[in-house]
């Protein structure tokens, strides 16, 4: 084995020590956050035959107006519920291998543009460890950053070592992982500056992923109507409040990146006030020296061409597409969102550190951050081990958030905590009054509370501001189920479950028009979007209930078998598998 070979396989075997050593506490969590919605009961995702659909279909479920298309990542969550079951484990383990390749990316691509061991190790180690990382690596959603960054490194380092054809795909995969991925072709330009940049295969690779892109989002192939003022405010202020309050979100990057201690999964209305007069805002002023900084950084001869022209556009390439500047986005800032650009911090970090005249200061400094990221990255990963924990820290942190009070309350609406929920619902609604969300869950306490005539006034308010609202849809369906008004719990029941078709609704929709008289629709619904063989107890349940309303007692058995393998314990289910048993044996006569 040859020095170079033995030098990387220490990389790449450092890079995944220390990934699970500051990761690892976090194997344990659940599906937190994005997660949930993104992941865990996306059931398209449970079924291997739908890897090639994913491809053709938008990231949200069903929902192409919010303009994402990031099949590669889904494609990724199937797989990781066909090898290793429904388990989070696998998904954060598989989150931490992809940061530990990222992390060993650098390193080779560093060294190939500089051939400077020090430069590329203390790069590799700085984004190695640093904590900005937690959620693109902790949120399991965070695995289209990790896509992303990886096939757009590997496809510059494809390029660089004159493998085009590699180069080729990995392009292509990078923007089938996120739309980030499209700046890496000017980033290119900038590394070359040369004629012999191969186009050609590139842009047949953009037109396919382009054509790709219009299969799965049609209409809204650049463009997206669901950007929410609560997520994000900046598209409805001014565009001078738009671009200033947009620096002082740079400053806060910033400010992340080089003090990483108090990091958080919300950033959205009220956490990040809006900037009216840039003279009463010094992060926005600071925001403005600092993109100054950068494009003297990346056009000043004497440091174009070096770490520090490099890093500068590494930072800012990538992050000029989530920055609010031009483009809108559906959140005003999110630490997963500078995973690519903390590649750049880190080099100009590593850079500036090889100036330091003292071997042994330069060493003990190193050690000490390293140190200190570890156990920041430590520590972060224990606030991303639930919802619960998540929202705390939150309501900790920055208590006048909108958002932060109302997952908060929401969380305990579902704990039956009413009494608590309503003082942070409370607090939101003072915050902010007209948020869908926050209608839907206070119409859920007044259902909880049997004021059925308030709650079904709060849905119907929800659902007028905000046509996509599908909670409000679902539990406008569930109370019209309750009172008997069959036809209008499934015309809603249906529309939720057209936005998004979770088991619940699914179910209740089955079981609804099994109250139509029309058990055939519920049985096809399952079946188009759960298939023939679910697992879960719910959508079980229904089909074998549904089944045997129509008295094909045949095909009810194994269902209802298997609702009661799963843990169903109702007495109906018992008497419906007796009879089922005993009109297969005898067809005249249950009896």
């Amino acid at each position: 084995m040859n020095a170079y070979t033995k030098q990387t396989l220490i990389i790449a075997l450092v890079s995944v020590i220390v990934s699970f050593a500051i990761y690892g506490n976090g194997v344990r969590a659940e599906f937190t956050y994005d997660d949930g919605p993104g992941i865990q009961t996306r059931q398209d995702l449970k079924d291997p035959r739908n890897i090639f659909r994913l491809f053709v279909s938008p990231y949200y479920f069903q929902q192409p107006e919010i303009g994402l298309y990031r099949p590669l990542p889904m494609a990724s969550y199937l797989l990781n519920y066909s090898l290793f079951g429904s388990s989070p484990v696998s998904f954060h383990i598989v989150n931490i291998l992809l940061h530990a390749l990222s992390a060993f990316l650098v390193y080779k691509l560093i060294q190939l543009l500089f051939s400077r061991r020090d430069l590329s190790l203390l790069t590799f180690l700085l984004f190695l460890f640093h904590p900005i990382h937690t959620e693109a690596v902790s949120l399991i959603v965070g695995r289209a950053e990790l896509f992303a960054f990886i096939f757009s490194l590997g496809f510059l380092y494809l390029h660089l070592t004159k493998k085009y054809l590699w180069a080729a795909i990995c392009f292509l995969a990078s923007l089938l992982s996120k739309e980030i991925a499209v700046m890496t072709l000017p980033l290119l330009f900038f590394i070359k500056r040369r004629a012999d940049l191969k186009p050609l295969g590139y842009v047949a690779m953009l037109f396919i992923y382009l054509s790709l892109r219009y299969l799965a989002l049609g209409p809204y192939i650049f463009y997206t109507k669901a950007l929410d003022f609560v997520e994000n405010p900046l598209p409805f202020v001014s565009i001078s409040e738009r671009v200033l309050t947009a620096f002082k979100v740079l400053t806060l990057y910033i400010e992340k990146l080089i003090y990483p201690i108090e990091l958080s999964n919300d950033y959205s209305y009220n956490v990040i006030p809006i900037v009216k007069n840039p003279f009463g805002s010094w992060e926005s002023l600071l925001g403005i020296g600092i993109v100054i900084g950068i494009l003297v950084l990346v056009i000043h001869p004497k440091t174009r061409s070096t770490p520090l022209g490099l890093g500068a556009l590494l930072f800012f390439l990538p992050y000029f597409l989530i920055s609010n500047f031009v483009l809108m986005i559906g959140t005003i800032m999110a630490e997963r969102l500078v995973y690519f650009s903390s590649f750049g911090f880190a080099l100009i970090v590593a850079y500036l550190f090889t100036f330091l005249q003292s071997p042994k200061l330069r060493r003990v400094l190193i050690c000490v951050i390293l140190i200190l990221y570890g156990w920041r990255t430590i520590t972060r990963n224990e606030e991303w081990l639930s919802n619960d924990a998540l929202y705390a820290v939150n309501l900790k942190n920055h208590p006048e958030g909108f958002l932060t009070q109302l997952y908060w309350g929401t969380a305990l609406v579902g704990k039956n905590q009413i009494e608590d929920a309503k003082k942070h619902l409370a607090q939101a609604q003072d915050i902010y009054p007209n948020n869908p969300k926050l209608i839907t869950t206070l119409g859920a306490i007044a259902q909880e509370e049997g004021n059925t005539t308030q709650a079904e006034r709060y849905y119907k308010e929800a659902i007028s501001k905000y046509n996509l609202a599908i909670e409000a849809y679902s539990r406008l369906g569930y109370l019209s189920f309750t009172q008997q008004k069959y036809e209008e719990a499934a015309d809603n029941l249906l529309k939720a479950i057209r936005l998004y078709p979770n088991p619940s609704d699914v179910s209740y929709y089955a079981r609804t028009q099994i109250q139509l008289k029309h058990p055939e629709i519920g049985i096809e619904t399952i079946h188009r979007y759960f298939g023939y063989n679910p697992e879960d107890i719910e959508i079980v349940s229904a089909l074998g209930y549904s089944y045997y309303i129509k008295e094909d007692y045949q095909t009810a058995l194994p269902y209802l078998l298997k609702a009661q393998s799963l843990g169903n314990v109702n007495p109906e289910v018992a008497e419906m598998i007796t009879i089922s048993q005993s009109m297969l044996k005898n067809p005249r006569s249950p009896f």
